[in-house]
Order: structure tokens, then sequence, then C-alpha cells
């Protein structure tokens, strides 16, 4: 039945618009009228009506408050984790568990919530790097027609310094190009430094009038503060995002022994409780 519950209730998920629980509130008012219908039957069914319909309020119960940003094993865990403690807190109010056991409810919810802060972080930092990754805007125009309004971004390349640029097409010229600028921050970065090693070369070597060496300088000084604007930034998101890959490792391989600790628990927990029936 766990199985079939997403496929089942799948038209409805896909109903929301506005508002996120309305495709749920709907469903949860079917099913406020159901248990009336489960308990006629209850005797019959030997409790499996009733039991359909308390996993399927918990599975809606636990998607609702699901973290959106968490891996699909992730979600798996949480899924795992609330129908064990679902049987834990019923067998603690049977008395068939003592209450020390409440101890690894109480380690399941530290779990969660750390993995919550982490699927947190992760969003956050790859949501700043696809930013970031826009960041650079191209002032492109056709090599022959000089037009901007008429050109249409077509695709990408790297140049022999692994640079990635933008390509674009001239409708009204019929041609391709390169626009060679690189379209990202990260090697944005090399560029000014090599233009701006260019420049400086230049003005120290080259004979320039006094106009020419002023513009020179003022060009310098503009690259140079947005160089020293954009690196600190550039450095800060690579080092969040390298340690976010080496975080990533370590959360999956915890998840996957809890997750798997978990299980083993809960067929204890099972063959236990079947045998103090």
């Amino acid at each position: 039945m766990g199985i079939l519950i997403p496929s089942l209730y799948q038209p409805l998920l896909k109903e929301r618009k506005n508002s996120p629980c309305r495709s749920f509130d709907r469903v949860s008012w079917k099913l406020q009228v159901f248990p009336f219908y489960a308990t006629d039957f209850n005797d019959g069914l030997k409790g499996g009506l009733l039991i359909d319909y308390q996993i399927i309020f918990l599975f809606l119960k636990m998607i609702r408050g699901m973290n959106k940003h968490l891996k699909p094993n992730e979600r798996e865990l949480v899924k795992v984790a609330t129908f064990f403690k679902k049987q834990s807190k019923k067998l603690i109010a049977e008395g068939k568990l003592g209450e020390e056991n409440k101890k690894v409810e109480e380690a399941v919810d530290r779990f969660i919530e750390h993995m919550n802060h982490h699927a947190n972080t992760r969003a956050f930092i790859l949501e700043q790097r696809e930013y970031l990754e826009k960041l650079v805007k191209d002032n492109a125009q056709c090599p022959q027609c000089q037009s901007r309004d008429m050109l249409k971004l077509i695709g990408s390349e790297k140049n022999e310094k692994g640079w990635k640029s933008n390509r674009y097409k001239c409708r009204k010229c019929n041609i391709a190009f390169t626009w060679n600028v690189p379209n990202n921050p990260w090697d944005m970065i090399a560029y000014i430094q090599e233009v701006l090693q260019t420049l400086r070369t230049k003005k120290e070597s080259e004979p320039l009038s006094e106009e020419g060496k002023q513009e020179a300088l003022a060009t310098i000084s503009s690259m140079q503060a947005n160089l020293d604007k954009l690196k600190p930034v550039i450095d800060a998101h690579d080092q969040d995002y390298n340690d976010l890959q080496m975080r990533e490792e370590e959360m999956d391989k915890l998840i996957h022994e809890f997750k798997n600790s978990l299980l083993i628990e809960k067929i204890k927990m099972d063959t236990w409780n079947s045998r103090r029936k």
C-alpha cells in the first residue's frame, strides 16, 4: 500500500496552484469521513482498512511538512524515520516498550534537524552559485554591422586558455561568431588580470601623451576596482562550495548508515511486537 500511495494521489498533488495546501486540504476533507466507513468494516477486514487510512493520512501529513530542499535519499530517510517514530510511540503507549526508548526518538529528531539544516545550506549555496554564473552580462555586437539588437545566443565555447565565452548569430548578417570575453565571473577574473597586466606594461613601455596617460590610469583604476570587488566574493563562494562538496559525501554516507540502522531496529521492533501478541 505504501508504494501505491504516491501514484494514487499524484493527480491531486498536481492540482496545487497558488496555495501549496489546496490539494492536501481537499484530500484531508475526504479522509476525515473515511474513518467512519473504516470503523463499520473494521471487524470484517481485521483493521486493514483502518490501517490503510492511517498510512495515507500520515504520508500526506509528512509530505506537507517536508523540506522542499531535500534530495531523494534524504526524503526517503524522513519517511523511514517518521514511520519508525510512529510505531515506537504506539508501543510505548501500549506499555510494550520502556520510556528509555524515547531517547532513540530524540536521536532521530536531532539527525533529521541536522539533515534539514544541511539541505537548507546546500540550497542557499547552489542558488548563490546559479546567480553568480549569470552575473557577467555581455555587451556583444556583430563584427560586421555592429548591431546588438539582432544577436541571438546560440551556445558557448572555450578558447585555448580554457575561458568560456558566448557564441552569437547575427540575424541581419547571418553569421555566427564568438564574443571573445568570458561569460562567467571565474574566467572574468583571469581575463581582467591579464588585461590589467597588458595595460600596465603598455603604459610603462610606450610613450604616451599626458592625456593618454590619464586615460590609461583611469581605465586601470576602474578595472582594478571591479576586480577588487569581484574576487573576494568568488573566492568566498568557492570555499563554501568546496566545503559543501565534502559535506555532501559525508552526509550521504551518514544517511545511508542511519537509514539502515532504523530499518534494522524497525524489523526488531516488529518481530518483538508480534511475539508479544
